[in-house]
């Protein structure tokens, strides 16, 4: 039982070993010279637009939800397999419950399979791409325009 956590103990002090020893090497591999550049990213009397990239972009939030529901289907996936494996073996038994834990599977499936055809109904999943695969140009409405 002990032999586990001086096990635990060996991996957490070989990583703390290497992490201060790269930082250390580090710290001596650098030139010391003293900064000329200004602390700052952006002088004081640069406006945001006068920038050569200005914080106001155009981000279409579809971009996100597309990410967001790859995560949930990569999630779901590793969810099963493990699943399945124990299934396998369920059935190899001729064990009552491997009838019960495939049902589950389904359902867990169905449940994912009705977001994605609400997501996919709702128009949520379609991208408008144009040449080059840059998103479709959109304007910001500036502080000046009446709205």
């Amino acid at each position: 039982m002990l032999t586990a956590y001086a096990t635990v103990l060996a991996f957490m002090l070989v990583a703390a070993t290497l992490v201060s020893g790269s930082l250390l090497v580090a710290r001596f591999v650098r030139g010391r010279r003293p900064p000329t550049a200004p602390e700052s990213t952006q002088d004081v009397s640069d406006a945001p637009e006068s920038a050569p990239h200005p914080a106001r972009f155009n981000f279409d939030p579809r971009f996100c939800l597309v990410a967001f529901v790859f995560v949930v289907f990569d999630v779901a996936v590793a969810f099963l397999v493990p699943v399945a494996v124990v299934l396998k073996r369920w059935a190899a038994e001729s064990r009552g419950t491997g009838v019960r834990a495939l049902i589950e599977v389904f359902a867990f499936a169905g449940v994912l399979l009705l977001g994605l055809a609400y997501a996919r109904k709702n128009g949520d999943l379609e991208v408008e791409a144009t040449a080059g695969g840059a998103s479709p140009p959109t304007t910001v409405p500036s502080d000046d325009d009446p709205a």
